[in-house]
């Protein structure tokens, strides 16, 4: 019975004790693993960005310095109309889209350009060009996505007049948002049989601005 005994409590103990370790065994397990998330806790913070796009507006010739097809008077003596042209691409980015203004070098103060040269000035102005009569002006032809503003939306031998270099530039034509934006800017030109001989030249500015 004795033996009985003290066997029951070596049993009794060695379990107490081995659970006593499993117990101590497992906490410190838990322990480490509650002190490596400590090491791995997280941090964070933000960051802003901001770009910026811009409002803009373009006008580009095909061609910078079209020739008039024929001289406005010939070896011969006779009148001739001259015809020069270009294609204009524009575009914008604004809701409004564009504006397109024209005018020349050349003219007096507050007076329309002029074809100069060597002899005396070829004005312009608003009329129906005619060889072996003096005139010269402008018209515009619409493209993709352009409208072409009166007195300027003419056609034929029809032209209007450019304003001068003090004059302010004459809306020339409008487009709509985008780019790739067309249009045709014709120019004719006649003279009197009677003008000196020579090369008459004159410089057009087109400048595109946003429509507000």
């Amino acid at each position: 019975m004795e033996e009985f005994t003290l066997r029951n409590r070596k049993e009794i103990l060695g379990g107490i004790a081995a659970f006593v370790i499993s117990a101590f065994i497992l906490s410190l397990v838990g322990g480490i693993f509650s002190f490596e998330k400590a090491l791995v806790a997280e941090a964070s913070d933000t960051v802003t960005l901001s770009a910026t796009v811009q409002s803009w507006a373009s006008v580009a010739v095909t061609t910078p310095e079209p020739a008039f097809d024929q001289d406005l008077v010939t070896t011969a003596g006779v009148g001739q109309i001259g015809t020069a042209s270009t294609t204009l691409t524009m575009g914008t980015n604004h809701s409004g889209g564009l504006t397109v203004t024209i005018k020349g070098a050349n003219g007096a103060e507050a007076n329309p350009t002029e074809l100069s040269g060597t002899g005396t000035n070829i004005v312009s102005g608003t009329a129906e060009v005619s060889g072996g009569t003096d005139g010269y002006g402008a018209q515009c032809t619409t493209g993709t996505g352009t409208t072409c503003t009166a007195p300027y939306n003419v056609s034929g031998n029809n032209v209007a007049v450019i304003p001068g270099v003090t004059q302010t530039a004459a809306g020339f034509l409008t487009g709509t948002t985008g780019a790739g934006r067309t249009a045709t800017l014709t120019v004719k030109a006649a003279s009197v049989t009677s003008r000196t001989a020579g090369s008459y030249t004159d410089t057009l500015t087109l400048t595109a601005t946003p429509t507000t």
